[in-house]
């Protein structure tokens, strides 16, 4: 069902990918995805840093 709505879509738009960014409401679900991507990677990042910390005083 995605597949076939893509490609409807393309085909209004003649092939343009890009022009989902005139509609504003896209544009917000692409900046809470990219909000939530940065987040994820923001927090392991700390976790990795935090286990490695703890392990660095265990060796001690």
């Amino acid at each position: 069902m995605c597949e076939k709505n893509f490609v409807r879509y393309m085909n209004i738009r003649r092939g343009n990918f890009f022009a989902i960014t005139t509609s504003p409401i896209a544009m917000v679900f692409a900046g809470v995805a990219i909000l939530v991507i940065v987040y994820s990677v923001y927090n392991q990042s700390k976790i990795n840093k935090r286990t490695a910390a703890n392990a660095a005083k265990e060796n001690a």
